[in-house]
């Protein structure tokens, strides 16, 4: 037996047959999602779940249901998770304080790290964190996994200087080796104008910083005190270690601090191009461009002869790179368009399309295709 939604046999490997297309998702009423969520059934609940998440299912007349539901499943991190996703998505006027605090229990340190990106990523979606959540986001700025770390430091903007215990606390609980640029920018974030909040972070990263390894806390704590204005000594050691260290990891992580710091690093952007004409190594000056790219320097502070010179010569990689930074300045720059060009003839359909959508903004046209013979 089979029903409307029973896929079609897909034609066996090396069959001249064409797949069957995948039927549509038939998205249930309102009233069936209601009761799915709250079956006893486990499975049944995770379907329910599935059809939550479609862009057409009835989810703002569910919120209460997807809560309930993950109060069933709460030894279920898939089930968690997509509960989670669930209550990003749907509108902020059907989301209320229940399903807020559910989203808050859902980033504690019990719970799956993936369950607690979703949830934390859920309430940035939402623009709204409660107090319940902040010591379990707050303990996400120090996970080993970089999107855990990122959400938390985007949901933590949303309260201000509100979740400044909690960030302190997470923070003083770990020892600096495991201090994170997150972290510790959430630690100076949460200082907000308070001079006196930012000596005591000030001092707090300077009594950590002793025969600390260099990556992730050394750069994390120069980046810190380059937050607080605390002096130019922090910043200039960024960006000696950006330009001058051996170890990929360690300019990296520089490099990443100098691109999180935006104008804050601006005065950093000459050197930093003087670097990107020296370098013929792809990697680095994919992260020279990128942050180059987030600093935002004048022309005249970038390296346009050798820019248009490795867009002929370079690898893939960095071709595309160069062309991210051309864009900065279109009209300036607009004299690479030969260059794009030229590449262009020889170049792999991925990075054609890079090279024709810079030419068209530096020109106005993208590059023409050259006709089939």
């Amino acid at each position: 037996m089979s029903d409307d939604n029973t896929p079609a046999p897909v034609a066996a490997s090396g069959s001249t047959a064409e797949a069957a297309p995948v039927p549509a998702i038939s998205i249930w009423p309102a009233a069936v999602l209601r009761e799915q969520l709250r079956s006893a059934d486990a499975a049944a609940r995770l379907r329910a779940l599935a059809q939550a998440v479609q862009p057409a299912a009835p989810l703002n007349e569910c919120v209460d249901d997807v809560v309930h539901c993950a109060t069933l499943s709460a030894d279920d991190p898939l089930a968690l998770r997509v509960a989670a996703i669930a209550l990003g998505s749907a509108a902020r006027e059907q989301v209320g304080e229940p399903a807020l605090l559910c989203l808050a229990a859902m980033t504690g340190p019990e719970h799956d790290v993936q369950v607690r990106i979703a949830a934390a990523h859920s309430l940035y979606r939402q623009q709204r964190v409660p107090a319940k959540a902040f010591a379990g986001v707050a303990g996400l700025l120090v996970h080993a996994e970089m999107p855990a770390r990122k959400v938390a430091a985007l949901a933590l903007t949303l309260a201000g200087t509100a979740p400044a215990g909690d960030i302190a606390a997470t923070m003083a609980a770990v020892s600096p080796a495991q201090w994170t640029s997150e972290g510790l920018a959430a630690l100076v974030n949460s200082a907000g104008d308070s001079e006196e909040r930012k000596r005591a972070v000030e001092q707090f990263v300077l009594r950590g910083m002793k025969d600390l390894p260099l990556v992730p806390g050394g750069v994390a704590a120069y980046a810190a005190l380059a937050r607080l204005g605390a002096s130019s000594a922090s910043l200039n050691a960024l960006l000696r270690i950006a330009v001058e260290a051996t170890d990929a990891t360690h300019w990296h992580a520089a490099l990443d601090a100098l691109g999180a710091l935006g104008p804050l690093a601006a005065s950093t952007a000459p050197e930093l191009g003087r670097a990107l004409e020296s370098t013929d190594d792809p990697e680095r000056e994919e992260a020279l461009c990128r942050v180059l790219v987030q600093l935002r320097p004048s022309a005249g502070q970038l390296p346009f002869k050798r820019m248009v010179a490795r867009v002929a010569g370079a690898p893939d990689r960095a071709v595309a790179a160069h062309c991210m930074l051309l864009t900065l300045h279109a009209n300036e720059f607009a004299a690479a368009a030969r260059a794009l060009t030229l590449r262009f003839a020889d170049a792999g359909e991925a990075l054609r399309k890079v090279l024709s959508k810079t030419h068209e903004l530096l020109t106005g046209s993208p590059i023409e295709q050259p006709q089939a013979s």
